[in-house]
């Protein structure tokens, strides 16, 4: 019987310990770590460091996987996403129009169905500059002044003013858009950088500060952009950091990466006239009484 008692009494105090073990097990990072008064610490570069009794564990950093998400802005959008969304929302604004009672008639001024004929349903790439031009004219009647107070109902629509904010993006000349989107990934990149000790540092060592090239300030000054050669000096920067280890908590921030990689593709655009004013729109179709 006692035999019997120390057998059930072994087996609980072993289930007891083997409980106390999982309850100490922690994970740090990618690995495990089995102690009793664990104490672990987060640094931002990835690394971590475990305080145990007599026992001292550093892990180095390591990149964080940042997973994609689909921008949702049109000036973020990349040629492909934002050719989807002018369709997408030139379609959604002909099934709103065909529920109202003259919706043929808006349906035929805002040209809704010659948009989506126009716009290829996936391209990457700028659309052709005889495309562009048909496209900036149809833009031409959603910019119209409002004359109506039926025109002022159709306008009001989200999905009319979606598919306007969608076409003067989509028919913005290809480098000036990307100059401004270079722009406002640089001004995320400063703001990302900002709370760290050497923020300041970094915004002037990157030409994100007011007055710096990539300063967001800059994108106001049409008629003095910055130099190639000011640009591909930056780069190799971008470059060397992005090559280097040591400046991993930098090179892993999204901004980061989006900006070195608008930068190198801005460079690689053809060499552009120092006028980099906005396009104007072409003088709208007068209004004809329906």
């Amino acid at each position: 019987m006692r035999r019997i008692l120390y057998v059930i009494l072994a087996a609980c105090m072993c289930q007891s310990l083997g409980q106390e073990s999982r309850a100490q097990l922690v994970q740090v990072g990618p690995g495990f770590v089995k102690a009793p008064f664990v104490r672990v610490y987060h640094y931002p570069d990835g690394s971590s460091f475990v305080r145990v009794p007599f026992v001292a564990v550093h892990t180095p950093g390591y990149r964080m996987v940042h997973p994609y998400v689909a921008p949702t802005d049109c000036n973020q959008m990349d040629w492909g996403l934002l050719s989807q969304a002018v369709r997408q929302r030139s379609a959604q604004l002909d099934a709103e129009l065909d529920r109202l009672p003259e919706g043929k008639t808006w349906r035929s001024q805002l040209k809704t169905s010659e948009i989506v004929a126009l716009v290829p349903e996936s391209m990457d790439s700028p659309p052709p500059e005889e495309i562009r031009h048909q496209l900036r004219q149809i833009l031409a009647s959603y910019n119209a002044p409002i004359a109506s107070p039926q025109f002022r109902g159709v306008a009001s629509l989200a999905s009319f003013q979606r598919l306007r904010t969608a076409l003067e993006e989509y028919t913005t000349p290809a480098p000036q858009r990307l100059r401004r989107q270079l722009l406002l990934a640089a001004a995320e990149l400063s703001r990302s950088v900002a709370p760290l000790s050497t923020g300041r540092a970094w915004q002037e060592y990157l030409w994100l500060r007011p007055g710096m090239p990539l300063s967001w300030d800059k994108a106001e000054e049409a008629e003095s952009p910055p130099s190639r050669a000011e640009l591909a000096h930056v780069l190799s920067r971008f470059d060397a950091i992005n090559q280097s280890s040591e400046y991993r908590v930098i090179s892993d921030l999204p901004a980061f990466k989006t900006t070195h990689e608008r930068l190198a593709s801005f460079i690689k655009l053809p060499e552009q006239p120092s006028d980099m004013r906005p396009e104007e729109l072409p003088a709208p179709t007068p209004d004809t009484e329906s």
